[in-house]
């Protein structure tokens, strides 16, 4: 390790790890309560985050429809009450939902929390639903869905997803398909939003400017009155991957794309589990080692510069995960790009970055998770999912240690665990004669 290295892995081992004062409380009906008192400005943060996302769906699209619905009016605020009243208070607010959970979130001044609890905590007790509003959410989702499919790879995540085998939760998509949501009836989704929108399934984040015991006050005066509800039972199990123990699986996807990619996905770990920063950090070292000019492990002479590039990730979800290779190939066949994906894999199995290098990418992980809890917002969203995945609000340090807790040692191990022969190809072309040889049609959902 060069001296610069050394000093600066030196710095962020010794570097007093962030510590977030916060305080838990679980209501009687359930809802579970963090607040975090910052008071640097004269803001609140209010973050719910229940657990239901797209793998709940019966019908396609149908959480993320209700996320909507959430907008479109409750017993004490009308259509367009909620965004209206918050905006003349100063506030503002935006919601999603995912494969796993959906999220509602609002920035208000400190005198707007009574107004930001008593709308949330109305539109939970239930809907002012009606044909006509489900039938314009309905048009803004079909807007949404046609956005994707405009944009020249909007469909990617959508067609990799659809290669998991029938039957997986995550293989859904969170718009739904074209015609998921034709018949849904406003019956039905107050259905939905009684079973998943109740306080027993949801994790409410206040941080900012407040008093805790104030706040507490202010969500047992709003929240406290709603009804416990126990939520239908989340999915647990996974179908077998069928076929992909056996080797990989080819797929191809058409597209009005202007260059080839390539996806390679492999099957892995859930969020939490031990192997979790070793395989953040070899997505890294992978993304590094296929797209750089030089010093690269890969032969420089089979490097050619711009005439591709690659980007590499995990996805650790509730229920399972993946570490994710995509190559850009802008000349050359997708198999050279699958074989120098292969390459650098083989390398990574036996031959681990040196100590120098794992400290770079394990600085830049720590720099990532300092800045995801800068920002108010985000840091209300950070304390959610930490809690969620640990029960315990302020894990940010927990993180920052599980990264550097790291060692050379580790990634050929998580690679010769995980990166094995069991993986997806995903060919996106726009002539399926570029795809890699024997893949099959995807159909998108």
């Amino acid at each position: 390790m060069d001296v610069r290295s050394a000093a600066a892995a030196a710095a962020l081992s010794t570097a007093a790890l962030p510590r977030l004062e916060t305080s838990e409380v679980t209501l009687d009906n359930g809802l579970d309560v963090v607040i975090h008192p910052d008071r640097s400005a004269p803001l609140v943060a209010i973050h719910l985050q229940l657990a239901v996302g797209a793998a709940e769906d019966v019908v396609g699209g149908t959480a993320h429809l209700i996320e909507h619905l959430m907008f479109a009016g409750s017993p004490k605020a009308p259509d367009g009450a909620f965004d209206l009243w918050l905006g003349q208070a100063g506030g503002e607010n935006n919601a999603w939902t995912d494969l796993d959970w959906t999220a509602f979130h609002q920035v208000v001044p400190t005198g707007a929390l009574d107004l930001a609890l008593f709308l949330e905590a109305d539109r939970m007790g239930a809907l002012a639903l009606d044909a006509a509003a489900l039938d314009r959410q309905r048009a803004v989702v079909a807007e949404e869905r046609s956005a994707d499919a405009a944009a020249p790879h909007g469909l990617d995540a959508v067609a990799l997803a659809a290669t998991l085998p029938g039957g997986h939760p995550y293989r859904r998509r969170v718009l739904g398909g074209p015609d998921d949501l034709a018949g849904l009836r406003p019956t039905d989704a107050a259905a939905f939003h009684r079973d998943w929108y109740g306080p027993g399934n949801t994790t409410l984040v206040i941080a900012g400017d407040v008093e805790p015991t104030e706040a507490l006050a202010k969500v047992e005066r709003w929240f406290g009155p709603l009804p416990a509800r126990s939520p239908p039972p989340r999915r647990t199990g996974l179908p077998a991957l069928g076929g992909l123990g056996a080797g990989e699986i080819r797929w191809v996807h058409d597209a009005a794309v202007r260059d080839d990619t390539l996806y390679i996905r492999w099957p892995t770990i859930p969020r939490g589990h031990p192997d979790e920063p070793a395989l953040d950090l070899l997505a890294d070292v992978l993304a590094h080692e296929l797209s750089v000019g030089q010093g690269g492990r890969l032969d420089p002479a089979r490097r050619r510069r711009g005439a591709r590039t690659a980007s590499a990730w995990t996805e650790n979800r509730r229920l399972d995960g993946a570490l994710v290779v995509a190559v850009t190939a802008r000349r050359g066949p997708l198999t050279r790009a699958l074989a120098e994906v292969d390459r650098a894999v083989a390398a990574l199995r036996v031959d681990p970055p040196d100590a120098d290098e794992l400290a770079r990418h394990q600085a830049q992980w720590h720099a990532h998770l300092i800045r995801s809890s800068a920002d108010l917002q985000d840091r209300a969203a950070r304390l959610a999912g930490c809690w969620l995945t640990w029960e315990e609000a302020d894990c940010l340090a927990r993180e920052i240690r599980r990264v550097h807790a790291v060692t050379p040692a580790d990634l050929p191990r998580v690679a010769q665990r995980w990166l094995g022969s069991e993986r997806v190809l995903l060919s996106v072309v726009s002539d399926p004669e570029r795809a890699l040889p024997y893949s099959r049609r995807v159909d998108l959902p």
